[in-house]
């Protein structure tokens, strides 16, 4: 009797079914994630074959960064100021 109340426990809301739908479901994942790794090394691939496509992707990164550059630029503004720094400030400074 002992052994069969175990395995009525250790089997608790698990079906075959359910078990064998959860497997499908995680296998078909990755063999998703798998083929779109495929896809992405053979993409990676032929860009390194290519000369012509991989300058134009440092064209667009390096055009990408200049715009960022460019926002950062516009919102950064200068004033000049004259301030006293006193010992107590650089020591402050220090401890930060």
């Amino acid at each position: 009797m002992a052994k069969l109340d175990f395995y009525r426990n250790s089997g608790k809301g698990n079906t075959g079914y359910e078990t064998a739908e959860t497997y499908r479901t995680e296998r078909d994942k990755i063999d998703q994630e798998y083929n779109d790794l495929m896809l992405l090394i053979t993409d990676l691939k032929a860009i390194l074959a290519d000369d012509t496509r991989k300058y134009q992707i440092i064209k667009e990164e390096t055009n990408e960064n200049l715009r960022k550059i460019s926002v950062i630029r516009e919102r950064t503004e200068i004033r000049k100021q004259r301030v006293e720094i006193g010992i107590e400030d650089l020591i402050k400074m220090k401890m930060l």
